[in-house]
């Protein structure tokens, strides 16, 4: 039988993103920036109940890192062990999954405890997690069970403490030096795979995406007071692409374009198998803001750094639609089309100003793109505000069937007060933003929308 491991767990963030209100977020956010790695770790003073863990390899593997995070802890050739991390209404919540070798559950399983906020040891950087009720009802002996995990810039330690006992457990592991990844731990699949917008785009299907987050504090100033630029790193691109729920990621460049953010998030989803990556788009600013000669050599460089396509916004005649689908023929892009259904590279339009409606059809006439959208918050603001909100949303109709019609799939911002309407609208490509937790949960719903 699997050997029972009861530990505390805390967290220390190594990264510039901004605190939230509850400790716990912070906590999950640094585990899923270490999202693909692996580390070799060794016990702190063992005790005679650990001897058969001495001389063995130890390895945690952050493994999985959507709403849930996985932590495989792999003894040697041992691959029972999985450390399971999920957000909570009060907090976090941790259970530790054994497997047998054939993937079927040991019969001492999903033992664990939550961390309630609000508690002295409740912070971003140390939670502890108490045993629960059915902890006590499967082990009466571990109902004085605490674990604790602690993730500091340099180590990850995960302990046990057995209150009104001596038995203690401790295990650190060395975060300077990732080490080869190990197998799947019994139970999952050996391999990670998702199928990416561009491929259900492809097949029909509906694809969900978010914005891709700043990890710069919200109004964050220099020295001189000077709002700082949003931030988009390598680590952030990684964990996002490890959320098995994410078709598409949206970043949006085109208020401060910045092509070194395109690089950190191309590095970053290169950490994951080619199969199990999401499409990467990118908005750049306006033609009519950078010009055509910037334009056309922005599109070329986002491409050469790996981006899966590019989406120009404010597109307001079909003149500039030729001129837009030109930029992706001078990069020699290989876009998808419906005549052109090897097509590895997604070009999008936006339709956002009332003259662009005016020439939808002839917009949609335009060979050599993949996606015409509609930009319903810019149209409706520029047909009026609040006021023309009805109309802005029969013109973006419009814009959806006018584009299917033309063999194009169409994008809409949703959230939980409009999704299911998008969906029945018949949008295949669903943007959403904000918290992870929400935005897993929209998807969640989405999916069984459309019968995914």
């Amino acid at each position: 039988m699997t050997t029972l491991l009861l530990v505390t767990a805390a967290a220390v963030l190594g990264t510039s993103a901004p605190a939230s209100a509850d400790p716990a977020d912070d906590f999950l956010r640094t585990l899923r920036g270490h999202c693909g790695k692996a580390y070799a770790g060794q016990l702190v003073n063992p005790q005679p109940a650990d001897s058969a863990m001495l001389g063995q390899a130890l390895v945690m593997h952050v493994r999985e890192c959507g709403d849930t995070v996985r932590v495989p802890f792999h003894v040697g050739a041992n691959r029972s062990r999985t450390w399971v991390f999920t957000r909570t209404a009060k907090g976090a919540r941790l259970k530790h999954d054994h497997r047998h070798e054939d993937g079927s559950e040991d019969r001492v399983t999903q033992y664990g405890g939550d961390a309630v906020a609000g508690a002295r040891t409740h912070t971003a950087s140390h939670l502890e997690f108490a045993a629960d009720s059915f902890t006590a009802a499967m082990l009466p002996t571990a109902r004085t069970n605490v674990w604790t995990v602690e993730v500091t810039n340099r180590r990850f330690s995960y302990q046990l403490r057995r209150d009104g006992t001596d038995r203690r457990f401790r295990v650190d592991f060395d975060l300077t030096k990732p080490v080869t990844p190990p197998p799947a731990p019994w139970g999952a699949s050996s391999a990670q795979t998702r199928t990416d917008a561009l491929t259900l785009w492809k097949q029909g299907g509906s694809a969900f995406g978010v914005f891709v987050p700043s990890e710069r504090a919200p109004n964050a100033t220099d020295a001189n007071g000077q709002r700082l630029p949003a931030l988009y790193t390598e680590q952030g691109a990684q964990a996002l692409a490890a959320n098995p729920l994410l078709d598409y990621l949206f970043l949006n460049l085109e208020g401060q374009y910045d092509l070194n953010a395109v690089r950190n998030m191309v590095a970053g989803l290169a950490k994951q198998p080619a199969a199990a990556r999401p499409t990467l788009l990118v908005r750049i600013p306006t033609i009519e803001a950078a010009g055509v000669d910037s334009t056309r050599a922005r599109v070329k460089a986002v491409l050469a750094a790996g981006a899966n396509g590019v989406v120009i916004p404010h597109v307001r005649s079909a003149a500039e639609a030729k001129v837009a689908v030109s930029f992706f023929k001078d990069a020699g892009a290989n876009v998808w089309t419906r005549a052109n259904a090897k097509g590895t590279v997604v070009a999008m339009l936006m339709i956002e100003d009332p003259g662009a409606v005016a020439e939808l059809d002839a917009m949609a006439a335009v060979p050599g793109y993949s996606l015409l959208s509609c930009g319903i918050g810019s149209l409706t603001q520029a047909m009026g505000g609040r006021e023309k909100a009805a109309e802005a949303e029969a013109a973006c109709q419009r814009v959806r069937d006018v584009g299917v019609k033309a063999g194009m799939p169409s994008m809409m911002t949703a959230n939980g007060n409009t999704l299911r309407d998008r969906i029945t609208r018949g949008y295949q490509g669903l943007l959403l933003m904000g918290a992870t937790a929400q935005t897993d949960s929209l998807i969640r719903v989405g999916r069984a929308a459309v019968g995914r």
